[in-house]
């Protein structure tokens, strides 16, 4: 946090409530903190020039953080180390949105630019992996691919309607992220979904890999998977 951050203030927590949370430190919750006030700060700046109006602003990230035990976070998600695929995704144009709102549905960082062409009303091709979140069609089959780069042999899964299908080189595992449930493959008592998953999981992944080399330009206007 630098020396001048005008009237952000710095708090300090008992450092078991902060570890509650999911903060190593007071200093981590701090940043955190500092980071929010600097978005802000930022917006009612944006809001003062010629171009807001007519700006789509996007506030993402490349990955999460470990939850370190936090207690909001439940035993399986913790253990499959979702939190780490966890990250924000803003969406701000008074323009294309007038007023608020919260959308818990899963989506994937792949989506995000087929949403902004789509959003900014830009013709475009689009060739890669990702669909547009806004689009309705897809409501009923939105899901999260995640990929752990630096694991060998591959490690991978599916993330879908809170079930997650786990690939770890030959070992593969459902599990279920309800809160309640117990950290245990549930392949048997779910088999129908573990099926539908481990397609889905597989496909990604050698698509993502085929992709690469043959892909095609496409003809016509639209985001396409």
């Amino acid at each position: 946090i630098p020396p001048n951050r005008e009237d952000f203030e710095v708090k300090n927590l008992p450092e078991d409530e902060v570890k509650k949370a999911g903060f190593i430190s007071n200093a981590e919750w701090n940043a955190m903190r500092f980071s929010d006030y600097s978005l802000g700060r930022f917006l009612e700046m944006v809001k003062q020039s010629p171009f807001y109006e007519n700006t789509i602003i996007v506030v993402t990230g490349d990955h999460g953080l470990p939850d370190e035990n936090a207690e909001h976070i439940s035993l399986p998600r913790r253990k499959i180390e979702i939190e780490k695929f966890h990250v924000p995704l803003v969406i701000h144009s008074p323009k294309l949105f007038s007023s608020p709102r919260k959308d818990s549905r899963i989506a994937t960082e792949m989506d995000v630019m087929a949403t902004l062409a789509n959003l900014s009303g830009v013709d475009v091709e689009h060739a890669a992996l990702g669909r547009d979140l806004l689009d309705p069609q897809f409501d009923n089959s939105r899901m999260a691919f995640t990929y752990f780069h630096y694991v060998q042999p591959a490690q991978y899964g599916m993330y879908f309607d809170n079930f997650y299908y786990s690939v770890k080189g030959s070992k593969e595992e459902l599990f279920n992220l309800d809160p309640k449930a117990e950290f245990k493959d549930v392949t048997q008592e779910f088999p129908g979904m573990a099926e539908y998953l481990k397609t889905m999981a597989h496909g990604y992944f050698e698509t993502s890999k085929y992709i690469l080399y043959h892909n095609k330009k496409l003809k016509g206007a639209g985001a396409t998977e």
